[in-house]
């Protein structure tokens, strides 16, 4: 009878430690959506903003708006590419009228989107209009 209890205990835990390891496995499976941006330049010269360097995701297309406070300036556009490792890139947009000249700068908002259309790793770039 001991025997018996111990093989359903056994077999109970094995159950829940596998069960376990398949959810562990999705979940490393959905985290493959990683952007990086690096040797990031931006540049404005008489209300036009240009902004280069490179970038690195798991997808094709990366997004940027530009957005002061909480109010978005320009609205979102994407960025594709062609391949999957460190890429050059170019932005460049002219600055709309609205921009407020008190209080914060405007800042690019740089982020990639999961599977479900959901922002994610995004990195913010201030612009300096003062220099």
């Amino acid at each position: 009878m001991k025997k018996w209890i111990m093989l359903i205990i056994v077999i109970s835990l094995l159950a829940g430690c596998s069960e376990k390891g398949s959810q562990v496995k999705e979940d490393e499976e959905s985290e493959g959506n990683a952007i990086s941006f690096r040797n990031i330049d931006v540049k404005e010269e008489g209300g036009n903003v240009r902004m280069t360097g490179e970038v690195n995701s798991d997808t094709s297309t990366f997004y940027y708006k530009l957005k002061q406070n909480e109010k978005t300036l320009v609205n979102e556009k994407n960025k594709k590419y062609v391949n999957m490792e460190w890429q050059k890139f170019t932005i460049e947009f002219k600055l709309p009228d609205n921009i407020a000249q008190d209080g914060e700068p405007p800042f690019l908002l740089l982020y990639g989107k999961n599977e479900a259309g959901e922002v994610i790793n995004p990195n913010y770039f201030p612009l300096d209009l003062d220099s």
